[in-house]
């Protein structure tokens, strides 16, 4: 962590909680209280300045069912309506998390935390922290919204994984580039043990950061529940949904494809909920044609009680998958014309051999001379996989 190291306060009821989370930090912030009685905090803050407040959702003998971090972070916020607090909340309870968030909660960690994860939440927690000035002029104003705009972009590339798992019969690569800096595109690569791996690609609806805050909600429902569900995808994405539609204003909605690659089987289980249809390039059949991943259902965010239908797809060696956001394929010119799904398969199919990061290279590369250097109007992104 560059410049100083920063002070936090690390609120939790569960002293084991408090013990672990100073022995892990104590080396990375220059200071670290810990408090396991949240009405002290009116106190604390009135006399201390922190970068960052680390508070538990839920404490034991709370009056608000289960969500008295609700109150607390509502008590913050009249102290110190700038302050930068993370909610944590148990595995798995991502929907309580997700209304942290707007109820005015500057991000949240799930529990138990792997140690990474946390540190590395702290580092970014401090960063924006510090960031903060005691008094805002109009060109203040102007430069502190630069500020958090270069913050949410750095916080959005460490959503995105950071050591993918490595598979025996699959190489993969994936490439973002947010259109405006920050974005709502979203990929994952989500190690689910017994030489299984989950593979996501998702678009929501708008762009900046209105659109990041929902896609970093989809990633957190998506890491608790796609280990609990295994191969049933069609559930998995169905209680996705559920969540993402039960928080989530009406007009927001999120495109999606979401596969299950088995490495000792080499088979793709999916779902697509309303995303443009995968390309799948057959090694020994169809050599100039392509198969496309369609099913599934409706897109997530509108009905909270639609249903999903999975496919299973046989993948053989050689085989090349092409994931990508409609940013791709609908790139413009000045001519108001898009570069379009065809001439993205016959760019795929003449560079079949190239190494996958040479060939996202490749294809990024086209659009930016197709649009002739334009500015662009969506995200992009795009995953490619290879069966070996």
């Amino acid at each position: 962590m560059e410049g100083r190291k920063g002070k936090i306060l690390f609120v939790d009821d569960d002293e084991g909680v408090l013990f672990a989370a100073e022995i892990l930090l104590k080396r990375q912030v220059e200071l670290i209280r810990t408090e396991s009685r949240p009405e002290k905090l009116p106190e604390i803050l009135q006399s201390e300045r922190f970068d960052a407040i680390f508070l538990d959702m839920n404490f034991t003998g709370g009056t608000t069912s289960g969500h008295e971090g609700f109150e607390w972070l509502k008590r913050i916020r009249e102290i110190d309506p700038e302050a930068v607090v993370i909610l944590m909340t148990a595995f798995g309870d991502v929907e309580m998390a997700v209304q942290a968030i707007k109820q005015g909660a500057t991000d949240f960690i799930l529990k138990p935390w792997q140690n990474d994860k946390l540190v590395a939440a702290v580092e970014g927690a401090v960063k924006r922290g510090q960031r903060r000035p005691a008094a805002l002029g109009s060109k203040a104003v102007q430069g502190n919204l630069q500020q958090e705009l270069e913050y949410a972009s750095e916080v959005q590339q460490r959503l995105f994984p950071q050591n993918p798992p490595r598979l025996e019969t699959l190489d993969y690569w994936a490439v973002c580039k947010a259109a405006r800096g920050v974005g709502g595109d979203y990929y994952d690569f989500i190690d689910l043990g017994h030489d299984r791996m989950g593979m996501a690609l998702g678009d929501v609806s708008g762009k900046g950061v209105s659109a990041a805050l929902l896609m970093a909600s989809l990633q957190g429902c998506l890491q608790s529940y796609a280990p609990q569900h295994g191969e049933s995808v069609d559930t998995l994405i169905a209680d996705v949904n559920r969540l993402i539609t039960t928080s989530t204003d009406s007009s927001r909605f999120i495109t999606f494809f979401y596969g299950l690659y088995d490495d000792y089987r080499r088979q793709l289980t999916y779902v697509n909920a309303g995303h443009v249809p995968p390309m799948l390039f057959r090694n020994s059949t169809q050599p100039n044609g392509v198969e496309r991943l369609g099913a599934g259902g409706m897109v997530i965010g509108v009905l909270p009680h639609s249903r999903y239908h999975k496919e299973t797809a046989q993948l053989n060696e050689g085989d090349l998958l092409v994931l990508f956001t409609d940013g791709i394929s609908e790139a413009m010119n000045a001519s108001e014309e898009e570069f379009g799904e065809e001439r993205l398969s016959r760019l795929i199919r003449q560079n079949l051999d190239l190494p996958l990061s040479d060939m996202t290279s490749l294809i990024l590369r086209e659009i930016d001379r197709f649009a002739d250097n334009a500015s662009l109007r969506d995200d992009l992104t795009l995953v490619v996989a290879r069966v070996k």
